[in-house]
Order: C-alpha cells, then sequence, then structure tokens
C-alpha cells in the first residue's frame, strides 16, 4: 500500500479494495485562485487533483467487449501511472467523466466527490473521478496514448476532431504547444495535456501537489 492511500483512506473514510484503487489519490482542500477561464475558485476532489465542473465532453462507453488490444478485466497494479487531460471547446472547459473504461462502476459518495473505488472490471485505461485523471495500467511497463484512451472512451480523435466537436485542435503538452496528432501523444507519469477546439485557450497548471 502506497502512503498517499493511506492517507487518502484515512481523509475519506471509503472502504476501497486495493487492488482498484491503488495511487488513487489523498485528502482535499479548497484551492485559492484558479487561472482557468470558467472559475475563479476551483476544488480538489476525492483523488485530491481539481474537479472539472461543468457539462461532460462525451459520456463514456459501458461496453466490456475488447477495445482493440484492450480487454475489460481486474487491475493488475504492477505498472500502474497517471496523466491528466483536460479539453476546451470554443473557451469552455469539457469535462472528463468518472467511469471511463469501467463495466458496473461502483461509485462511493465520498466527502469530496464522487469516486469509482469498484467495477466488475476496467479497462488498462479508466478513469475513477471527474479531475481529468487518467490511470493506465498494465502486468509491466510499456507505452500507452492518448488515441488508446479516447478508443476506450469510444470518442473519436483527431487534429480536427476531439468527440463530437469539430474545428482546429490546438494541443498543449506540459505547458507547450504541439504540433503532432494527438492521438500518437505517449501517456507518461503527470504529463498534462491540454487540448482545445476552436477558441485558443493558453495552458492551464495542473496543480499534482495533492495527488
Amino acid at each position: 500500500m502506497t502512503s498517499h492511500l493511506r492517507r487518502f483512506l484515512a481523509a475519506s473514510a471509503v472502504p476501497v479494495l486495493l487492488g482498484t484503487l491503488a495511487a488513487c489519490g489523498s485528502t482535499s482542500r479548497p484551492a485559492a485562485a484558479d487561472p482557468g477561464p470558467d472559475s475563479a475558485k476551483t476544488f480538489f476532489g476525492p483523488e485530491g487533483m481539481a474537479v472539472q465542473e461543468g457539462k461532460l465532453l462525451a459520456v463514456p462507453s459501458t461496453t466490456r467487449m475488447p477495445i482493440g488490444e484492450f480487454t475489460c478485466s481486474r487491475p493488475d497494479l504492477t505498472f500502474h501511472a497517471h496523466a491528466h487531460l483536460s479539453v476546451y471547446v470554443d473557451g469552455r472547459l469539457r469535462a472528463v467523466p468518472s467511469t471511463i473504461g469501467t463495466y458496473e462502476p461502483v461509485i462511493e459518495d465520498t466527502r469530496t466527490g464522487p469516486l469509482v473505488t469498484e467495477a466488475e472490471c476496467f479497462y488498462n485505461l479508466h478513469t475513477h473521478a471527474q479531475d481529468g485523471v487518467i490511470h493506465f495500467e498494465a502486468p509491466q511497463p510499456r507505452e500507452f496514448t492518448l488515441g488508446q484512451f479516447f478508443a476506450v472512451w469510444g470518442q473519436p480523435l483527431s487534429g480536427s476532431q476531439v468527440g463530437r466537436f469539430r474545428g482546429p485542435v490546438t494541443v498543449y503538452v506540459d505547458g507547450r504547444r504541439d504540433l503532432g496528432d494527438p492521438a500518437e501523444i505517449v501517456l507518461t507519469e503527470k504529463r498534462t495535456i491540454q487540448l482545445v477546439v476552436g477558441k485558443d485557450v493558453q495552458p492551464v497548471p495542473v496543480d499534482w501537489s495533492h495527488f
């Protein structure tokens, strides 16, 4: 059990199976000023990350069938890492939902917001809270891409489309403009990815300090 998982369990008092939520969050508290364009304030959710409020970009797929090379199964935490995704459409944040890559999820209403603590099965890429954190895991270290995450989500991703929204797509990776195909972005630990459709939004900092 990781140290920050112990802190999370102590703070939320939510019974969580170690195999499904290791390294998934910590305590949370109100943040100060939010540099984002949508709100003057934001709040840390159950994983210790800022909650993405507002309309969802897209509803997650509910299949348990194989998606490309991925199957829905019990999680293997030998390799477990996290990246962050935010999507803006015409200047407004569109939230990444909390149940991507899960089948029959169990959602606990913690004191800091809803959290997926268990599911019948998980895909290698999935989410636990509405905070933009992508969890990716495998029996051994391997490469995952943002395009694979969108495939599990059941949504298209290209240089001209994000979900159902079409138009020029501006991409920022770790705060810097990226001119490549967004589907080919490699997910690495604490990598921050910002996709913008239409009106540009300069990179919004991501606070990992409570994660």
